[in-house]
């Protein structure tokens, strides 16, 4: 990543990071993005989902590139055979049959 991302950031920094990030990739694995940097996303999207700022839905609605980026790259560095279980497991948080449709 041309800049750091840190768990500290808001997410409309994030989004405009990984949005730089994007320009001229074909593919959203092409991002140069390490484990540390998913680790930040990741704890960032736990913070605000276990503080009750945004709903699934506004994180959704208002930042679909970092949201997107979290599940590619949880993907790429966390993936065993139970998807939903995992997304789970990596934000502490219940997801429900009606936020798995909201995410995807």
């Amino acid at each position: 990543m041309k800049e750091q991302i840190s768990s500290d950031m808001s997410l409309k920094s994030i989004e405009r990071i990984i949005s730089e990030e994007l320009k001229g990739k074909e593919l959203w694995g092409d991002i140069d993005f390490s484990e540390e940097d998913y680790e930040a996303l990741r704890d960032r999207i736990k913070e605000i989902l276990s503080s009750n700022r945004y709903s699934t839905s506004d994180i959704c609605r208002n930042f679909p590139k970092a949201l997107t980026t979290f599940i590619v790259f949880m993907t790429r560095y966390k993936f065993n055979y139970n998807f939903w279980g995992l997304v789970s497991t990596e934000l502490n948080a219940t997801i429900t049959q009606t936020m798995e449709a909201e995410i995807t």
